[in-house]
């Protein structure tokens, strides 16, 4: 018959174990989040910045009228080991997906990139207005 006290050791060491299991995981997705940090930073964008923060990456862009960072987002590792931006997850941190998160994580960055070109694109016009002897003219682009 099992006992109190030998069932108290076997869930305290299957905890332990789990928590260990945790632990490496969650340090080996620390180091995926690194690396991703300095593939980001290895490309030196105009107004894009990518800035290592604790467990996070932090990606701004710079105004180019105001000089203002907007926060756009930010990299993490979710509680299932993931690589996620926003709605965007990569597939799960593993050592033999780690290369591939990697590439998934800059590849959303990239679209990431080019979706607020786009918007800036489309929207930014609207927002110019011209200004003679000090009355505000109607913006062109409407």
């Amino acid at each position: 018959m099992l006992t109190l006290a030998d069932a108290l050791t076997k869930q305290r060491e299957k905890r332990e174990t789990k928590y260990n299991e945790h632990m490496v995981r969650w340090q080996y997705a620390q180091k995926v989040l690194q690396g991703l940090a300095a593939c980001l930073a290895d490309t030196q964008l105009p107004r894009w910045s990518f800035t290592p923060n604790g467990e996070e990456i932090v990606v701004l862009y710079q105004q180019s009228s105001t000089g203002s960072k907007d926060r756009v987002g930010v990299w993490y590792v979710d509680d299932q080991y993931r690589l996620t931006f926003g709605e965007e997850t990569t597939e799960w941190i593993t050592q033999e997906s780690w290369r591939r998160v990697i590439e998934e994580a800059v590849v959303i960055t990239a679209n990431v990139i080019l979706d607020r070109e786009t918007q800036l694109l489309t929207h930014e016009p609207a927002r110019i207005t011209h200004e003679a002897n000090g009355q505000r003219q109607p913006d062109l682009a409407s």
